[in-house]
C-alpha cells in the first residue's frame, strides 16, 4: 500500500499574544525568519498561508483569538502561520 506523508497542522485557540505560534512554528522545522517583503502580518485572507512555499519544512499553523493577533516582527514566524480574529 502506498502511503502519503501528511504536513503536520498546529491549531493554537487563544493565540493571542503570539509566543506559541513562534513556538508551534519552531516545532514544524526550519524555524526560518519572515520575509520582510510579505507585508501581510500574517493576517487572515491576504497570502499568508504558507505550507511549502520555500520555507521552512512544510506544516502550517492557524492562530485563532478573540483579538488580532499582529505577527509581523516576530522572530520564528514565517508564512506558515495564519492568524484569525473570530469570537
Amino acid at each position: 500500500a502506498h502511503t502519503q506523508a501528511l504536513d503536520p497542522k498546529v491549531l493554537d485557540l487563544g493565540c493571542y499574544p503570539g509566543a506559541w505560534l513562534q513556538v508551534a512554528c519552531q516545532a514544524l522545522g526550519g524555524a526560518s525568519r519572515r520575509d520582510s517583503k510579505d507585508g501581510n502580518g500574517g493576517k487572515e485572507g491576504k497570502g499568508s498561508r504558507g505550507g511549502r512555499g520555500g520555507r521552512g519544512d512544510g506544516g502550517s499553523v492557524l492562530g485563532v483569538d478573540l483579538q488580532e493577533t499582529e505577527t509581523r516582527g516576530m522572530r520564528f514566524v514565517d508564512a506558515r502561520v495564519t492568524t484569525a480574529q473570530r469570537d
